[in-house]
Formats: C-alpha cells, structure tokens, sequence
C-alpha cells in the first residue's frame, strides 16, 4: 500500500513524535511517505524517521498564499498515486484541488478545540481520544472514530527492582513543552513548594525536560519559591534517551490544563513508575479505560502535594511493585503502537478499497 502522510511542519511536539513512530512502523511492509508543507523543521527529530520513508519537503514559507506551493503539492500527489493521505492538520483540504485526492483523504485530530471548518471534506474522520471525538461531534456534527495512540512498549526500559527499595532522593520528571498555559508546569513548582514548606521534604529532584516559551517564567518561579536547587531544566532530550531513563525515576507528572491525550503518561507507565495526572477529560480517559487512579484536581497544587506525598510514603510498601506491574500490563493491552498502526492500515484499506 503506498500512504502518504501530510503536516505544515515537523518539530519536536508531540503529533510529531506520533507521527514518527506510526511512519517507522507502517514502512516495514508499506511504500510510506511523509510531506512536510511548511520550511518549518527541526532535524533532530527529523533524523529518526527510517531511512525508508520518501520526505517531500514544499518549503513554504508559514502563512504563505503564494498557489504556487499549492500547485507543487497537487503534482505531487497526482504523480505518486497514493492510496490513501492522512493528514495532521485539518485545514490541508482546502490544499487539495481534486475530489479524487480529497476522497482518500483523511484526518487525524490530534487535540481539542480546533477549527472544524475543513473537516467534512476529509473522507474519514479520526480522533486521538473519546474527549477529542466528543469535541469534534459538539462543534462539527461528525462522527469521529477513536483510534488511540500508541506506544512501543518493547523500547522502553524498566527496573522494578527499585520499586520497594529505600530512596535517598525522590525523583519527579515531567516531559512536555515548555508551556505552562497548556501544559500547567507552574502548578508543579508550586507543588513542590508546598512540599518543601508545610510538609518538610527537601530530598527531592524535578527534572523538566523539553523547550518551549515558558522557561524563563518556570525558571523565574523555582528561584521565587526557593526551588533552585530542587529544579533543573534539562532542555531537549531525544526519545531514545527519554527511554532509557524513565526508570531512573520514582514518579512522571503531568499538570496539563488542556490535553486531547497523555502520551507521556502511557511512557511512564511503560517505564514501570508511578504516574500523576490532571484531571481532565484528555488524562482521565486514561485513567479510566486502566481502571486505575492516577489524578488530581486540575490547576490544584495542594492536591498534587499530597498525591505526590502519598506516592513518597508507599513507596516502600511490598505491593507496589505488583501494582505498577499490572498497570504497565494494562497499558500495553489499550495503547500500544502495535494496536495504534494496525487500526489505521484497516480504516486505510476500506478507503482504498
């Protein structure tokens, strides 16, 4: 089968990130190829992608109406005959001149709360979660059909052994974009302030790793609240490292204010340690289809303090390691990249068919 992914840009969020482990796989028995509209590129993420893959890269410039780059991307189709375009970005349709192009189109919708406006020229429709499926439906009138995203299990490294082990230092990390008015690091900080001030834990470490506009702001509230030498920002991490690391921790969080799906979340539990999320629609989807508890009051730093506390104090009792085994069992039965590729190349043959 010959399927074409299409997105403006390619950087180091998360649809990208998906994006490539969806590619990487479907490439082992496909004709894969990727379409980068937009001169927006970050090559280290870039460099992941299986040599395998064919990248169209248009390079236009963002926000361009020149119809020449329109013209380039129609050609290019029309050229290559795909059987299927799954596209990243709803509004890509109105890049599609053709109904015959249009007809094999379709749309993955990766968050909530984004322009429906495009979507019915999509032949199909799919959501990330049944939160993103729900939005769609109250502002669009369409059906969406759920396919979860996926992780590969396989290449993420555990260690239960710690799991009822003494700890010397509590390790927390949170991996995202730096963008506390989405991603909701400050309620974090302020978590762990008040761990440090009312409740008198000092041996713990926070690492933040990713980029984003927020930084100077979190680094600026960590000095506020006397976190400096609590905190680090580590910057970007590549996903092989992230891998390999996740077990080195004792809890993932992940304080999201708006979320179409936790990926990060799934990580963590396939690295084995304990998770914390926010509670809304996106994450608690989550949590319920693993029947596991794992959240807090969305934007409530007191309630993350004590989850976080409570995480500390059970931390050596003999069952844990029992439970984050089932919990890692139970993520690998709902969200694997297995499951994830497999449910798309159905929806494509029925399109292609």
């Amino acid at each position: 089968m010959k399927i074409f992914h299409v997105n403006y840009s390619f950087t180091l969020g998360g649809i990208d990130t998906l994006i490539i482990d969806l590619l990487n796989k479907q490439v082992r028995d496909n004709l894969v190829y990727l379409v980068i509209i937009n001169n927006k590129l970050d090559t280290r993420l870039f460099n992941l992608l299986d040599s395998r893959i064919k990248v169209f890269k248009l390079k236009r410039p963002e926000r361009s109406r020149n119809p020449i780059f329109i013209y380039r991307f129609n050609v290019l189709l029309i050229r290559h005959k795909p059987d299927v375009v799954h596209c990243h970005n709803g509004s890509i349709s109105q890049l599609m001149l053709f109904k015959s192009l249009r007809e094999k189109s379709i749309l993955t919708v990766h968050a909530m709360n984004l322009s429906t406006k495009h979507y019915s020229k999509f032949k199909k429709i799919y959501a990330i979660s049944n939160s993103v499926k729900k939005d769609i439906y109250q502002r669009s009138n369409i059906d969406a059909k759920v396919i979860y995203n996926g992780v590969d299990f396989s290449k993420i490294n555990t260690d239960m052994s710690k799991s009822n082990t003494p700890l010397n230092t509590f390790k927390i990390i949170q991996v995202g974009r730096l963008d506390h008015k989405t991603k909701g690091q400050d309620t974090l900080i302020k978590a762990l302030s008040i761990l440090k001030s009312e409740y008198k834990v000092d041996r713990m470490e926070l690492d933040f790793v990713g980029e984003g506009g927020s930084e100077d702001y979190l680094r600026d509230l960590a000095n506020e609240r006397g976190l400096s030498a609590n905190i680090r920002f580590v910057g970007y991490k590549n996903r092989s490292f992230i891998f390999s690391h996740l077990k080195d921790y004792n809890l993932l969080v992940q304080p999201s204010k708006n979320e179409g799906f936790g990926l990060s979340i799934i990580e963590g539990i396939a690295a084995g340690i304990p998770v914390l999320a926010s509670d809304i629609d996106g994450l608690k989807e989550i949590a319920e289809v693993m029947n596991y508890d794992f959240l807090f009051r969305m934007d409530s730093p007191d309630d993350l303090a004590k989850k976080i506390l409570q995480i500390m104090l059970d931390r050596g009792k003999n069952d844990i390691k029992s439970i984050l085994l089932l919990q890692r069992e139970n993520g690998k039965s709902f969200f694997s990249l297995k499951a994830m590729v497999n449910s798309y190349l159905t929806e494509y043959m029925s399109i292609s068919n």
